[in-house]
């Protein structure tokens, strides 16, 4: 393989795995703010949260690696094969990030900071305040 060829894909990948640990610290440190402010601060809670952060961002990146499979075993790939290969690591960041993205809104209505009517909004689309979710 050409490097000339990998390196713009790489350089795009850690800019978006960046993006996706800011959202992750987002979380974190929301998490904290509302942990704190109903006095249910833990130390210990916090590994966890790297576990999930680090769990979400290999499967992002076995997902993105999978449109080099046809490649490597010199598979000819059809149309289905090539569209399952560019797109599924695509689909799984979009859904780590809407589901950090539910995450940072849930506990944005724990902190209380959101009107009464948006939380009641949010929670009929399906993001509850994190302590209830």
């Amino acid at each position: 393989m050409n490097i000339e060829l990998i390196q713009p894909w790489l350089q795009e990948r850690l800019l978006m795995l960046a993006l996706m640990g800011a959202v992750a610290l987002i979380d974190v440190i929301l998490a904290v703010v509302v942990a704190i402010q109903n006095k249910d601060f833990k130390l210990e809670k916090l590994p966890e949260f790297l576990f999930t952060f680090v769990k979400w961002g290999l499967a992002w990146v076995a997902a993105e690696l999978i449109q080099f499979l046809p490649v490597l075993f010199g598979i000819e790939a059809n149309f289905w094969t090539e569209i399952f290969a560019q797109y599924t690591g695509t689909a799984v960041y979009a859904g780590v990030m809407v589901k950090y993205g539910a995450s940072i809104l849930g506990h944005i209505q724990d902190t209380n900071a959101v009107p009464k009517r948006a939380s009641n909004a949010l929670t009929k689309i399906g993001v509850p305040p994190a302590s209830k979710g």
